[in-house]
């Protein structure tokens, strides 16, 4: 999930908050069909970046979950927020923004971009 997906559900929610009032605690995670394993991620990394990244995987120290996920259905239905990437763009986007930062470029355009889907 792209971090500009996120941040537009807390833009919704403030906005509701100011508007209508609402409280308690919402997520804004990523919709079930765009969860991936970390394998499928690195490969798509890897082709966005258009040069293989090395990664080391070492066994944890301590047990962790298989799969976490995070219930956005109170935002989905309650804010009416929704991902506007898909994974492979999230992806993209964010080798983009790992690309500019290292090469001192605005990122104006990838937000603007993004306000305009």
């Amino acid at each position: 999930q792209h971090v500009l997906d996120c941040l537009n559900g807390y833009l919704k929610l403030v906005d509701q908050q100011i508007q209508n009032g609402v409280q308690g605690e919402w997520n804004f995670g990523p919709n079930q069909n765009q969860i991936h394993t970390v394998s499928t991620l690195i490969d798509s990394f890897n082709k966005s970046w258009g040069k293989k990244v090395e990664v080391i995987i070492e066994k944890p120290d301590q047990l962790e979950s298989e799969i976490l996920i995070l219930d956005s259905s109170k935002s989905r239905e309650l804010l009416q927020w929704s991902d506007k990437l898909d994974f492979d763009n999230s992806v993209k986007w964010t080798v983009d923004w790992y690309k500019s930062i290292h090469k001192h470029k605005s990122l104006e355009d990838q937000i603007n971009t993004y306000l305009d889907e």
